[in-house]
């Protein structure tokens, strides 16, 4: 496996952020740390990134234990939340800064600022300033110049959080392109599910500093794993059915105008418009339910009698 972390724990005073955190990335792969605010996930980066260090842990990427190296030995680089781009340079001098550690000539480190930067899309933003910048674009900057480097591992802090939902939709498909581009293995943070599920390949999900489950974006929403999973990723309502807990996702509840077979009678006590989809608040009998349906399929009002059904094959 091209890197592999092993029981990684971190402490801060007597308080473990970190507990026995293991897992695998191939090469070339997109692997999402995800998690609730303070779960431990940017510790987990920064740990490998060489600016905090674990108390116990082995980590290996390409067949080199790293722990023992400083952060400007490793081949990795971090793309932070805030982007930590220079103001006072241009964008090319921002781009080729961690070349002038590696002696190599200014000529050729500006040839290859600009075969970077035309990869990214920002051709022609050699002599920008950084405050000139969308945030879209501040943001391929920092990738450029993490990738300029030629890293073995990108690691990314929260890579969507600073955009707008149109810019954030954007980002994520460039994000995506940069990455297959370059084939780089990379391991990204993030507290949105729908960052984690539209771009990992793989998710480590973690609590508490614990990981709850590592599996692919779909399963992991399909077949989550304990209590913490169901609970955190995406929505669920809670049916009891034989004695036992269940859950069924809200867009595997469908809704009727009239009384079928093996439907629930409810009525609608709220509906939120959510674009694509509306998001309606069912009582019935014995539960309260969320259903979910296309937004140009059948739109019911509040106070609208509805038959809900579902199949066993969709609880959890």
């Amino acid at each position: 496996m091209y890197l592999k972390v092993s029981g990684l724990t971190k402490m801060y005073g007597d308080k473990k952020v970190v507990d026995n955190v293991s897992f695998e990335a191939e090469k070339g792969s997109m692997t999402c740390i995800l998690g609730p605010s303070g779960s431990g996930k940017t510790t987990i980066l920064r740990c490998l990134g060489g600016f905090e260090t674990p108390e116990l842990g082995s980590v290996v990427l390409n067949g080199i234990e790293i722990l023992n190296l400083g952060p400007e030995e490793r081949p990795i680089s971090t793309v932070f939340q805030s982007y930590g781009l220079f103001p006072h340079m241009s964008v090319i001098e921002n781009v080729i800064y961690g070349l002038k550690f590696k002696n190599i000539a200014k000529k050729e480190a500006f040839k290859e600022g600009q075969e970077i930067l035309d990869m990214v899309g920002l051709k022609g933003y050699e002599n920008r300033r950084i405050n000139q910048l969308s945030g879209g674009e501040q943001q391929r900057v920092a990738l450029a110049r993490s990738l300029v480097v030629k890293p073995n591992l990108l690691l990314l802090d929260e890579p969507f959080s600073n955009l707008d939902a149109k810019l954030k939709l954007v980002m994520r498909e460039e994000v995506q392109r940069i990455q297959s581009l370059f084939d780089i293995t990379t391991i990204f943070v993030t507290h949105d599910q729908e960052d984690a599920f539209a771009v990992a390949d793989q998710i480590v999900l973690i609590n508490k500093g614990k990981i709850e489950q590592i599996s692919p974006p779909m399963e992991i929403y399909h077949n989550p794993k304990g209590k913490f999973p169901l609970q955190f990723i995406g929505r669920s309502n809670i049916k009891v059915i034989d004695g036992k807990i269940k859950f069924v996702r809200p867009e595997a509840i469908k809704i009727h105008d009239r009384l079928k077979e093996d439907t629930v009678k409810g009525i609608i006590e709220k509906r939120i418009f959510k674009g694509a989809i509306v998001e309606y608040h069912i009582l019935t009998k014995d539960d309260k339910l969320i259903a979910t349906e296309l937004s140009r399929d059948n739109i019911y009002n509040e106070d609208d009698i509805v038959y809900l059904e579902y199949k066993y094959r969709d609880l959890i």
